[in-house]
């Protein structure tokens, strides 16, 4: 009964720690993680699994949440369903508006560099530089409204 009673308060610890750390929401334990098995929830992994196969499971689960943001960022930028972005561009380069620099910046892979970009649209580089840092917040506030929290360092 020690036994049981001082992992809880270790496994609780980390858990708030953890959390705390994250400034995410709570998982719940009856939260039913798989429905192959009879539904299996979070509670019963942890009741079967070691402290560092729990740590493990919550860094799976926060890494598939940044990717569902990541996701949601991305169709966000291909789409633009409020002509955000489309409308955001420096002065007299409407075709350098902020869904093309995201989608060369940002979702491309490797990224375009900018100074290529700057060739491309026939803009000057420092123009498009300081144009594209002033910017930048605003799809950091578009993931913001998709849940992402920008971790503390």
């Amino acid at each position: 009964q020690c036994f049981v009673k001082w992992f809880n308060k270790i496994f609780k610890r980390r858990l708030f720690d953890f959390y705390r750390k994250r400034k995410i929401q709570w998982l719940s334990l009856d939260a039913i993680v798989s429905e192959e098995d009879g539904k299996t929830t979070y509670l019963e992994l942890v009741c079967t699994q070691k402290l560092s196969e729990v740590d493990d499971l919550i860094a799976r689960e926060q890494q598939q949440h940044h990717q569902r943001i990541g996701f949601q960022l991305q169709q966000y930028i291909e789409t633009d369903p409020e002509q955000k972005l489309r409308k955001l561009h420096p002065r007299n380069h409407p075709e350098c508006n902020c869904q093309e620099l995201g989608k060369r910046l940002l979702l491309k892979s490797p990224p375009d560099k900018l100074a290529d970009v700057a060739r491309a649209f026939n803009i000057n580089y420092q123009t498009l530089n300081s144009y594209w840092k002033r910017h930048l917040p605003v799809f950091q506030e578009i993931a913001k409204t998709f849940g992402y929290q920008q971790e503390e360092v």
